[in-house]
């Protein structure tokens, strides 16, 4: 990959550089351009290394979240909803 160096990318996620960036507990995305073409990318939030501000270059660095495939996926628990306490009356 052209964008890929020592097994990593750095991306501008900058508001004139994406759109519709969104950062949560489990997932950053957004919308950009890559080589003229618009991808929607998603980064599980265990995956950054690190962000930093261009103009000064201070940021912060996190610890990576080794991926392992074969991890069992834990479902979210389902919830039953209650019985209503209404009776159709005709």
């Amino acid at each position: 990959m052209q964008y890929v160096r020592d097994n990593e990318i750095m991306l501008n996620i900058g508001a004139t550089a994406t759109q519709n960036l969104q950062i949560d507990n489990d997932w950053v995305s957004f919308s950009a351009r890559f080589g003229g073409k618009a991808h929607d990318i998603w980064i599980p939030v265990g995956h950054v290394l690190s962000l930093f501000a261009r103009e000064t270059g201070e940021g912060m660095g996190f610890e990576l979240e080794e991926y392992s495939p074969d991890s069992p996926v834990e479902p979210e628990p389902q919830t039953v909803p209650a019985k209503k306490g209404l009776k159709l009356v005709k």
